[in-house]
C-alpha cells in the first residue's frame, strides 16, 4: 500500500477512536500521552511517512477496534503490533 494513503488512513481512525494527532519538532519519535485529560498522539515533524507510520500504529494496538471499520491494510500494521 502506499505510504502516504496508509498514514491518512491511521490518522483517520485515530481520530474515529478520538485521539489527537500532533506533528511538532522534538527530541524523541513521539508517542501517545494524555494533555489535560485529552488523549494525544505526538509524532516528530523530522520522521519520514514510514517512520510516521511506525509511531501512531505503536499507540493503537491496546484500543478497542470493535464497532469501528478499519481499512484491512491498516488493521493489519495494527495487529503486528499486539504481537
Amino acid at each position: 500500500m502506499n505510504p502516504e494513503l496508509l498514514l491518512q488512513q491511521l490518522e483517520e481512525l485515530a481520530e474515529k477512536l478520538d485521539i489527537a494527532i500532533s506533528y511538532s519538532s522534538m527530541e524523541s519519535d513521539g508517542g501517545l500521552c494524555r494533555i489535560k485529560n485529552r488523549r494525544m498522539i505526538l509524532v516528530n515533524t523530522r520522521l519520514s511517512t514510514p517512520e510516521r507510520i511506525e509511531v501512531i500504529a505503536a499507540a493503537l494496538p491496546r484500543e478497542e477496534l470493535e464497532g469501528v471499520f478499519v481499512p484491512p491494510s491498516v488493521r493489519e500494521v495494527i495487529e503486528r503490533r499486539r504481537r
